[in-house]
């Protein structure tokens, strides 16, 4: 579903004014947060929007299983299960990659291979907008740094230049602690942080966009809500 010559609706209420009409179409965009912030639910919503409108879209995941991920959209009322019966969602699950693959040899991780792996299906399946949840490093717990970072390096390069998917990358991240994903942010052509407070009698939750290229962003973070069959809702 096309905002705009060159914009994408994210399918997040409140995000597409704060974006100037969506995210750039064909770009990554980058989400990070830490656990329960909601950055699932929004790569989800950022999917269905996509798919009520008849595109195609694909959920690589790397850390939960396929089942576990479906389960959990249900549970909030972000059903994706008429989608992959009609062949127009894939979830790729990764989960058992690195035991079931040539993708480590000797104990080293080969960017290269998975890279092209995941090209490939995107391009055959044809899908115009892509979740990969996570792209952090925390999943090559035994890689090397040096690996680590082609793989980031070779992934946000593919994405940028040998797609033409719209892709939300989604991370990890501890609170203000956006500069763990230098290595990440610095190729993508957006930024979100999401963030959250949590007192003894409220739980505050808060949308941050650092960065947005060929967008007329509005500056400072933003309340949200996560609201049961809606799914992340910001207060602009």
């Amino acid at each position: 579903m096309t905002h705009s010559a060159n914009k994408v609706v994210t399918g997040v209420p409140g995000l597409d004014t704060i974006l100037d009409g969506g995210y750039p179409q064909g770009r990554t965009v980058l989400v990070s947060g830490p656990p329960g912030v909601g950055k699932t639910i929004m790569a989800l919503q950022f999917l269905l929007a996509g798919l009520h409108s008849g595109e195609k879209a694909i959920y690589i995941t790397l850390d939960q299983q396929a089942p576990h991920l479906i389960a959990d959209a249900d549970a909030a009322g972000l059903s994706v299960g008429p989608y992959l019966k009609n062949n127009t969602l894939k979830i790729l699950d990764l989960t058992h990659y690195f035991n079931h693959t040539e993708s480590i040899q000797d104990g080293v991780f080969s960017a290269t291979q998975l890279v092209e792996d995941i090209r490939r299906f995107i391009v055959k399946f044809g899908a115009k907008r892509v979740v990969m949840d996570p792209v952090s490093p925390l999943i090559f717990r035994h890689s090397t740094g040096m690996a680590v970072l082609e793989y980031l390096r070779q992934l946000i390069a593919m994405m940028e230049s040998k797609i033409e998917s719209t892709v939300v990358l989604i991370a990890y991240a501890k609170p203000d602690a956006l500069d763990q994903h230098n290595s990440e942010s610095f190729a993508v052509a957006g930024v979100i942080q999401l963030q959250q407070i949590v007192a003894v009698d409220a739980h505050h939750r808060y949308v941050c966009v650092h960065k947005m290229r060929g967008s007329a962003i509005q500056a400072g973070c933003f309340s949200m809500d996560i609201v049961q069959g809606k799914g992340v809702v910001i207060r602009t």
